[in-house]
C-alpha cells in the first residue's frame, strides 16, 4: 500500500475487496497520499478499524462511495468520522458491521446530505429508529436492510 500510494497520487477508485493483510497503516499511508480518492472498496478487509476509517476522512473529504462491509471492527466512532468530515458520501456499505448502532447511522442522516444508497444488511444493531432517521433525512435514498 506504500508503494501504491507514493507512485499513484492521483488515484480516485481503489478496489480492495477480499484483501485480508490490508491494515489500517496500509489505509493511512493510502489516505495521506491519495486524496482524490472518490471511491474506495475495503469488503472484508477485516483487520482495518476506526483507525483506518479516521485516517480516509481526515485525507480524503472528497470521498462519494465507500465500501466497508464485512469489516467487523469498524464501529459507530468510525462511521462518525466519516460523516462529519466527507459530507458527500452518494454511497456506503456497512453490511455486517456488526459493531454499528442507531448513533452511527443517526451521524450519517444528520451530515451526509448526498446520500443516495446505504446498505445496512445483517447490521443486527440497527433498529428501525435508525432505518426511520435515514428515511427521514433521505426520503429518496435507498436504504437496504434486511
Amino acid at each position: 500500500m506504500k508503494a501504491l500510494s507514493a507512485r499513484c497520487v492521483n488515484l480516485a477508485t481503489v478496489y480492495l475487496s477480499g484483501c485480508d493483510k490490508i491494515t489500517d497503516e496500509g489505509v493511512k499511508a493510502l489516505s495521506a497520499r491519495c486524496v482524490n480518492l472518490a471511491t474506495i472498496t475495503l469488503s472484508g478487509c477485516d483487520k482495518i478499524t476506526d483507525e483506518g476509517v479516521k485516517a480516509l476522512s481526515a485525507h480524503c473529504v472528497n470521498l462519494a462511495t465507500i465500501d466497508l462491509s464485512r469489516c467487523g471492527k469498524i464501529t459507530d466512532e468510525g462511521v462518525k468520522a466519516l460523516s462529519a468530515r466527507c459530507v458527500n458520501l452518494a454511497t456506503i456499505n456497512l453490511g455486517r458491521c456488526h459493531k454499528i448502532t442507531d448513533e452511527g447511522v443517526k451521524a450519517l442522516s444528520a451530515h451526509c446530505v448526498n446520500l443516495a444508497t446505504i446498505t445496512l444488511s445483517a447490521c443486527d444493531k440497527i433498529t428501525d429508529e435508525g432505518v426511520e432517521a435515514l428515511k427521514a433525512a433521505h426520503p429518496n435514498a435507498k436504504v437496504h436492510k434486511w
